[in-house]
């Protein structure tokens, strides 16, 4: 599940959320052995060709943890 959200002409921002199961053997059904997982980003057109991507991520439940990214774009 995702959405992007225009702020203005150059500003976007990106919300998404997910469940996923985590299975070791083929007939683990278990619910409680998944990982939710939520994030948000940022995209920045700076300029014509230029533009910053800022992301990050959040873990929890058979995995824990953060992620993050930062991108530079050039475009040509």
């Amino acid at each position: 599940m995702g959405r992007i959200f225009e702020v203005s002409e150059k500003i976007d921002i990106d919300a998404f959320g997910r469940y996923s199961l985590t299975s070791i053997g083929g007939s683990d059904t278990d619910l409680s052995s998944g990982t939710l997982n939520a994030g948000a980003g940022i995209t920045a057109k700076v300029a014509k060709i230029l533009s910053l991507d800022l992301n990050g991520q959040f873990f929890t439940g058979a995995r824990d943890g953060i992620a993050g990214s930062l991108q530079i774009k050039f475009q040509f």
